[in-house]
């Protein structure tokens, strides 16, 4: 359950991400499939806080999501945890 509530996390980040436009991530090359799948990946990244490696926000919308992404992942993996002890 914790692995569908994860992959569907990052699926709607992605697709977040792509509605902020083309110029917000930068790094991302491609277009349509190809494009998600790099900001699916962008969105792993940021939620177990990672680094980005290549890609990195550029505008203020993505800034934004980026910071509401961190604290989802912060509070998601302290619920998980919670969850997986209890």
């Amino acid at each position: 359950m914790i692995l569908v509530i994860y992959a569907a996390l990052h699926m709607v980040f992605a697709g977040l991400y792509l509605a902020c436009g083309p110029g917000a991530i930068s790094g991302v090359e491609g277009s349509g499939s190809r494009r998600f799948l790099q900001l699916y990946f962008f969105s792993v990244q940021t939620i177990a806080t990672i680094g980005y490696g290549t890609m990195t926000p550029t505008s203020t919308a993505a800034h934004f999501l980026v910071s509401v992404e961190a604290l989802t992942g912060l509070m998601g993996f302290a619920l998980a945890t919670g969850i997986l002890f209890a």
